[in-house]
């Protein structure tokens, strides 16, 4: 899903929806595949990502991880907010619309407080385009396994492959065991074998093949044994 345009009305760093309106359709009038945005601190980077998670979601991960939100909500009041969405120093409703080359997302803002512990919309937007804390939290509190795991669940279609990759790491694992059983047999087998003596055996061989000579030259012998 790429996002086409994101428009931003009194919403945290951002005020008038004519400054705060991001537009990613390059020259070709296709939408980017890959937009950088840098600015210095203090800027509205963190805000711009606020906007879209809201705007997609109505939920800010980074707010409702907050240990203490009642103290967070309160120092915001001290601005005049209600809504700790809210421009700093305004009272006026705001919006954001996150338009993407399928949907458009939107999300009104007014004086109602934000609700920290109401269920998101699109979940699945949380766990596969993430804020910049998230992306923190996603590479360093995570394992792969669970990266991996929110991927599949994000993206039904590639469920046979994930599947396949299972029934591939089962057979592999069954090989490996089998490989182990039979390795184990072998040395089993190889314990339990008589040790030879070759050169006693191989005396045994000379003294029969002397006596089938003796008996071939010996003609008289062999008569004297017929009869």
């Amino acid at each position: 899903m790429k996002i086409k345009e994101v428009q931003i009305s009194n919403f945290r760093a951002f005020n008038d929806v004519k400054s705060s309106t991001f537009n990613f359709v390059n020259n070709k009038n296709e939408i980017s595949d890959l937009i950088s945005i840098y600015a210095p601190n203090g800027f509205g980077k963190t805000s711009f990502y606020d906007a879209v998670e809201w705007g997609v979601t109505g939920k800010i991960e980074r707010f409702d991880l907050v240990g203490d939100f009642e103290k967070t909500r309160k120092e915001n009041k001290k601005g005049g907010n209600k809504n700790i969405l809210q421009h700093i120093g305004t009272t006026e409703n705001g919006f954001v619309n996150v338009i993407t080359e399928k949907d458009t997302f939107a999300e009104k803002i007014t004086n109602t407080e934000y609700n920290h512990k109401k269920e998101p919309k699109n979940k699945f937007f949380r766990d596969v385009v993430l804020s910049q804390e998230m992306i923190d939290n996603f590479l360093k509190e995570q394992t792969a396994e669970e990266r991996y795991n929110k991927f599949v669940e994000s993206y039904p279609e590639i469920t046979k492959y994930n599947n396949t990759y299972k029934n591939l790491g089962t057979l592999l694992n069954y090989i490996i065991q089998e490989i182990k059983r039979l390795e184990k047999d072998i040395k089993k087998n190889e314990d339990n074998q008589l040790e030879i003596d070759f050169e006693l055996e191989f005396k045994k061989f000379d003294q029969i093949n002397e006596a089938i000579q003796f008996l071939r030259t010996n003609q008289e012998a062999i008569d004297l044994i017929e009869k």
